[in-house]
């Protein structure tokens, strides 16, 4: 079982993505099903994790799991009971207070946990530039980072993108710099 816990998408996406391909890795047959909590039916999470008659290995992501209705939170609490070893569960929570009795009672299962915290302050901002370029096998410099973040602001979705794009774009090994993002907004 893996939980996500913290509203950064774009890190719980990623995280989510890790977790597939590691259970992927480990049992390649494994068939995949998503839930997005505002789409599920109530019985549906109960279908999704009851025992294969054939053994089939599973992975079940969950996303918004804060959004679960009581009857819903019932189901995922009573699997955890009585887990089955076919089953990769892969659950996200946002945060915040809402859905945390099941939120509790997943972390006494002991779940491998992925914090993806929002991330606000502008250091922690340009760690994220730093090492999306790092991610990408390039550099760039203070005036870099300081020319995305005062270009792009906040939305990291945009800034990876906007990374990708210049990590693409400029040639060689070049440190990317400020120009470079200036003419990348051009």
């Amino acid at each position: 079982m893996t939980l996500i816990q913290g509203g950064e998408s774009i890190l719980a996406d990623r995280a989510i993505a890790a977790a597939i391909k590691s259970a992927r890795e480990a049992t390649p047959a494994a068939s995949l099903f998503q839930l997005q909590c505002d789409e599920i039916a109530l019985g549906e999470i109960t279908d999704a994790l009851a025992p294969s008659l054939f053994g089939d290995k599973r992975i079940l992501v969950i996303r918004d799991l804060q959004d679960l209705t009581q009857e819903e939170s019932d189901e995922v609490a009573a699997y955890l009971t009585a887990q089955d070893e076919g089953v990769h569960l892969v659950l996200w929570h946002k945060g915040g207070v809402k859905g945390k009795a099941l939120l509790e009672k997943i972390k006494k299962s002991k779940p491998r946990t992925i914090p993806c915290d929002v991330i606000k302050k502008e250091s922690e901002k340009a760690d994220f530039i730093h090492s999306e370029f790092k991610r990408l096998g390039r550099k760039v410099s203070p005036s870099g980072v300081l020319a995305l973040l005062n270009a792009l602001g906040s939305d990291l979705r945009e800034l990876s993108s906007a990374i990708s794009q210049l990590a693409s774009d400029v040639a060689g090994n070049k440190t990317i710099d400020e120009d470079d993002v200036e003419k990348f907004q051009q």
